[in-house]
């Protein structure tokens, strides 16, 4: 397979045929945030000084931790009144959430779908169009979420697996170092070493089973969407193929995705200059003017365009980048599936 011929070929795909972009950008601003944060967050102090000024503007928190309610002044509110309109606001908000998450759904699977049928289409004809992408990616969204739900369910399961093994090995492995500590000084030393020296062994094993899992992963997933929209095969049928083309031409295929991971970090590595370039020019303006009028109301306001321009921009990116990738998974399917074809007949 020549590699460097489909990441040409997608390439060109995806600078000729603008319209792809419509998709990408949709099924970028709706795949969900994934990746999180971990327990890194705002934190604050507080003091003796908040309490007071509570207590200034909200006449009904006492001013010490043992001071009765001042009942007869300053009554509390009505909660049989307010219970209803909060319970009312909680579950208008369900409610809203649970319609972008459907809608989410329906976007994100309709563009994806969308993007590997055009990027066939541009293939066999040299051309595509809008209401052939919705129309390809619409008949075949719910296939392609059962098909992703599948697959999430069956590596939540590996994962859940792994965890226990790998907290059974740690056990296992800190016997020994544990033993050696409680043995003396000497043998403290060699238990620390033996410690580093399977803490790094076991981290690399992790390492390297997060990778192939990834990738396998990935293959699978990518190999089983085209499956479905190019070739028409139901939710298991794509699945099965997908699993098959991955077995049969995982040499070819473990490759494209190792090159794809190597783009998505020297991507990366772009992005993170320019990142913290739109960062300053998000604080910039707004520092200045808040140095300037000492209103906290005035610098978001002049820094609320520059992070809407910057956030479409980002979305813009974003969008184009996964065309490009759903673009190169696309010519990879088409060509692999095509020699498994001539392999089989021949």
């Amino acid at each position: 397979m020549e590699y460097g011929r489909i990441i040409r070929r997608a390439l060109d795909t995806t600078w000729r045929h603008k319209v792809l972009w419509v998709f990408g950008i949709a099924a970028a601003l709706f795949g969900g945030g994934r990746g999180g944060g971990g327990g890194g967050g705002l934190q604050y102090v507080f003091s003796g000084r908040d309490v007071e000024q509570w207590r200034q503007k909200v006449p009904w928190i006492p001013g010490r931790p043992f001071e009765p309610w001042p009942w007869p002044q300053t009554p509390l509110p009505d909660w049989q009144a307010v219970v209803p309109v909060v319970l009312a606001v909680v579950a208008i908000l369900l409610v809203v959430a649970f319609l972008v998450f459907i809608a989410s759904i329906i976007i994100r699977y309709t563009s994806l779908g969308a993007l590997a049928g055009m990027v066939d289409e541009v293939e066999r004809t040299e051309h595509t169009s809008f209401k052939s992408g919705l129309t390809k990616g619409w008949s075949r969204l719910l296939r392609l979420f059962a098909i992703d739900l599948i697959i999430g369910i069956v590596v939540f399961v590996i994962v859940m697996a792994l965890i226990v093994l790998a907290t059974i090995a740690i056990l296992l492995a800190s016997a020994p170092a544990i033993l050696l500590f409680q043995a003396g000084t000497g043998a403290g030393v060699a238990g620390i070493l033996w410690a580093v020296a399977v803490g790094l062994g076991l981290v690399l094993v992790f390492i390297l089973v997060g990778l192939a899992l990834a990738a396998l992963t990935t293959l699978i997933r990518e190999f089983a969407f085209r499956a479905c929209v190019i070739d028409g095969k139901g939710i298991f049928g794509a699945l099965g193929a997908g699993i098959a083309l991955t077995r049969s031409r995982s040499r070819e295929a473990v490759l494209m995705w190792l090159l794809l991971l190597a783009i998505n970090l020297a991507v990366g590595l772009v992005a993170i200059p320019l990142a913290l370039l739109g960062v300053g020019g998000i604080l910039g303006p707004a520092l200045l003017t808040f140095t300037t009028t000492r209103s906290v109301l005035a610098a978001i306001g002049v820094a609320l365009p520059f992070v809407l321009i910057i956030a479409l921009l980002s979305a813009a990116i974003g969008g184009i980048y996964l065309t490009f990738r759903s673009a190169v998974w696309t010519l990879t399917y088409r060509e692999l599936r095509a020699d498994q074809t001539l392999a089989v007949a021949s």
